[in-house]
């Protein structure tokens, strides 16, 4: 009944006590390739937390989360990645061992293109697309990223965010 790394084929039965003693979630560790934070509100600051997470040294999305102090819970959403896009070209095996000889870099950062991009204006136009909304109690929920004229999504791609004239908006208002 027992495949590889304990996950099971069949469904539990009643008899199948031994079953239930083995766990059957395989642990899965994500990596964080960089994070930006800034407070957001008027009279009380809130803070939004935007953060690269990745698998196995690939890019899967940004995670983005605000934290309302007076309710002390999280809300937030995702925007997810086309990691082919991204990735670096052009690069040999030997050009990578020189350029990351003396530095600790980890996969996500640098094999792909996204971290330098997001630093310099995707976290700023991931921030200026989001909606919130005031909560109970004085506080602030992420309401979604606007798609169509009068419904917000709490999941988007990244790469309908990240266009030329977002880029340029935010160049011009610097």
């Amino acid at each position: 009944m027992v495949i590889c790394k304990n996950q099971f084929v069949l469904a539990l039965e009643k008899d199948d006590y031994d079953r239930y003693e083995t766990n059957p979630i395989i642990p899965i560790h994500l990596e964080c390739g960089g994070f930006f934070r800034t407070y957001i509100g008027t009279q009380y600051k809130f803070p939004l937390t935007l953060s690269m997470i990745g698998y196995q040294g690939i890019p899967i999305g940004v995670k983005v989360v605000i934290y309302d102090t007076h309710e002390c819970k999280e809300s937030g959403m995702f925007f997810t990645v086309n990691s082919d896009i991204w990735k670096k070209r052009g690069l040999s095996e030997q050009n990578k061992k020189k350029a990351h000889r003396y530095l600790n870099v980890i996969p996500i950062e640098g094999d792909f293109h996204l971290h330098y991009l997001l630093e310099k204006v995707g976290y700023k136009a991931i921030i200026n697309s989001i909606q919130f909304e005031k909560g109970n109690n004085g506080g602030v929920e992420t309401l979604g990223k606007c798609l169509i004229k009068g419904s917000v999504s709490l999941v988007d791609n990244l790469e309908n965010l990240i266009t030329m004239p977002t880029i340029l908006e935010i160049y011009r208002n610097e």
